[in-house]
């Protein structure tokens, strides 16, 4: 199922000082998410709403990711790694963070940082005009 794949303004605006290599695995994400959506990708994918139940803003971030449809793809930036070899996906130091609209149609790429600690993009990061 191919899927309609949005850049919010900021990330569009930031996109060209990124360096080649990450510009590279970003643009292969996007055509294979217009090809074949979100399945068959290597990286770990998942909803951004699993939230450590030891964070202290838990359900303020279980909620703010809910709300606004948040998930992040392990990008492979600056590589993949295995986290143990019985595991089919891999995970990477950065995540690419996106919207996942209701009836997986489309989604909107917001972001690109750290997955370990994980902030949630704030909501500017999400506007597209």
């Amino acid at each position: 199922m191919s899927l309609i794949v949005e850049r919010s303004d900021l990330f569009a605006q930031h996109f060209p000082n990124f360096p080649r290599d990450d510009q590279v695995k970003i643009a292969e994400f996007i055509i294979h998410c217009q090809t074949h959506g979100l399945n068959g990708l290597p990286g770990k994918i998942r909803a951004s709403d699993n939230v450590p139940g030891t964070d202290p803003d838990y359900y303020e971030k279980l909620r703010y990711a809910r709300d606004n449809y948040l998930w992040h793809y392990h990008i492979g930036i600056p590589r993949y790694e295995q986290p143990t070899p019985w595991l089919p996906y891999f995970t990477s130091e950065y995540v690419l963070h996106f919207q996942r609209f209701p009836g997986n149609k489309v989604i909107r790429i917001i972001d690109l940082g750290d997955h370990n600690p994980m902030v949630l993009p704030q909501k500017s990061y999400m506007i597209r005009s």
